[in-house]
């Protein structure tokens, strides 16, 4: 067993969405935050001998805790076609730190088990939810806890020995709502779009053997979790197959120009569900990342891809390759429906003092203005609200701590 100083970062389970459908109500590993969220928690010492600071090597001087914030852009996956030099983007939207102890005069002991507390704010930006897609994009918001030594030889105080450190993830997602079916009609060809208040309806035939298809949709926006089950005409000889698309869109950096731009947006897209042939459910998953399209990098859309496959009637005497010819060749397809995945519940809006994260400069762009290299257009642009470190009781819309006091007598109030 170790003798060396070791940390560990928690949160207070009472903040954040909780996930429901987590077996342990007190689990905050999947604890969900977004704007305006308030984070409570503490960075507990583990010190197993409850060793004095002198006999550790390096001696601790500092505890800080800092909430860091990025989105990575590596490029599309097995893509040619893409130029290496436009793959790669980074851009940090915030790293904002405290420190929670120093190694002073009357300093609190690093015992075992202390705890050192802190609450942050998050600012009401939207930003990118939480995400990391191998080796196409990654969205990351972190709490980092670093137990360090005192300054080097150099006097920067940034220049120290690491002794400890702790990091603990957090799952952001932004406020995203979710709104009722609008009225709407469109003919395509044999297929036909017929929208109203509250249902999404799409129907076709199959001339050539006079068969209906219809499919009744009673929502086009969800929350993860819930369960896609629409209402469906077809004739006996098929089953409905329901599969759940995500595609990202990619945006050009800086680099290629605006966003613009007239040029094709590159896409990349995902297989979410593959719903089982003739079941008319597709169960919507717990963690699925919601739509949004205010992203600088890449943005998030969902389509709904429904076709009727002829049933297997166990045809004898026929190959499994002719008769799986035979079936595609009788496949009926419906045009994609696009799907939106909120994260607010039905009835529910987004504040009005959200703002996107794209309104504001970025780290980058401020240190370009530093050095005089901003254009008009970029100083325009205010800077990005950042995370406030706040006391438990300064934080927007909490209740005030209670105080045990008696009111004035009635005879000095009036």
């Amino acid at each position: 067993m170790s003798n060396r100083i070791k940390l560990s970062i928690h949160l207070c389970p009472e903040f954040g969405w909780t996930n429901t459908t987590s077996s342990n109500p007190m689990d905050t590993s999947k604890t969900v935050f977004g704007p305006g969220s308030v984070l409570k928690g503490f960075v507990r010492i583990h010190n197993p001998a409850s060793l004095p600071l002198l006999n550790q090597d390096p001696k601790p001087d500092r505890l800080r805790i800092i909430f860091h914030a990025s989105e990575t852009f590596i490029g599309i996956p097995s893509s040619d076609l893409y130029p290496s030099e436009q793959r790669y983007q980074h851009e940090q939207f915030f790293g904002s730190q405290r420190i929670l102890w120093t190694n002073k005069d009357n300093s609190i002991p690093l015992e075992d088990g202390i705890e050192f507390q802190f609450t942050i704010q998050l600012p009401m930006v939207q930003f990118p939810a939480s995400m990391e897609i191998d080796n196409f994009y990654k969205c990351k918001f972190r709490l980092s806890a670093y137990l360090e030594g005192a300054c080097r030889a150099t006097n920067n105080d940034n220049d120290r020995s690491l002794v400890a450190e702790a990091l603990f993830p957090i799952h952001y997602r932004p406020h995203i709502k979710t709104r009722a079916i609008k009225q709407h009609h469109h003919q395509d060809g044999a297929v036909t779009t017929c929208q109203h208040q509250h249902r999404y309806i799409l129907e076709t035939m199959d001339k050539q053997r006079q068969k209906k298809f219809r499919v009744q949709l009673n929502a086009l926006e969800y929350i993860a979790g819930d369960t896609i089950e629409p209402l469906i005409h077809q004739p006996p000889s098929h089953e409905i197959h329901m599969q759940l698309f995500r595609e990202f869109i990619i945006h050009p950096s800086s680099r290629e120009g605006s966003r613009s731009s007239n040029k094709k947006k590159k896409t990349f897209q995902q297989l979410i569900v593959n719903g089982n042939e003739g079941h008319p459910l597709l169960e919507l998953p717990d963690d699925l990342i919601p739509s949004y399209s205010f992203g600088r990098m890449v943005s998030v859309t969902y389509k709904l891809r429904i076709s009727f496959h002829p049933k297997d009637t166990g045809t004898g005497g026929i190959s499994g390759l002719l008769l799986n010819s035979l079936k595609s060749s009788n496949v009926v397809s419906l045009p994609d429906i696009p799907i939106q995945i909120g994260t607010l519940a039905y009835g529910l809006r987004p504040s009005d003092e959200l703002q996107v994260y794209t309104e504001f400069k970025t780290m980058f762009q401020r240190q370009k203005q530093r050095d005089n290299e901003e254009n008009e257009e970029e100083e325009e642009l205010p800077p990005l609200p950042v995370p406030k470190y706040v006391s438990s009781v300064e934080y927007k819309d909490a209740l005030p701590v209670y105080e045990d006091y008696e009111l004035p007598p009635y005879q000095e109030v009036f």
